[in-house]
């Protein structure tokens, strides 16, 4: 019974980084600002959007399933 826990907790924590994660994008062409995301209540598209942009970032991105409440910006590199 114990071994079936830890199991499941090693399990568990195998995929935590995946909810922590904002999202993939093109790396070349793209930096998340790791430390530039804001505590949001409700994150939405859109005010996560004004929030970044008026912080100086590119556009922004609300967080998955347990880290919804975080909104996420990243800044986009100029490809001309």
């Amino acid at each position: 019974m114990a071994a079936a826990k830890v199991l499941s907790f090693l399990c568990l924590l195998m995929f935590m980084p995946l909810f922590f994660t904002p999202g993939c994008g093109n790396e070349v062409c793209e930096e998340w600002l790791s430390d530039t995301y804001r505590m949001l209540v409700m994150c939405s598209s859109e005010k996560c959007n004004q929030l970044c942009v008026s912080e100086g970032a590119t556009r922004g991105r609300c967080g998955f399933l347990i880290v919804r409440s975080f909104c996420y910006c990243t800044k986009e590199c100029d490809e001309s």
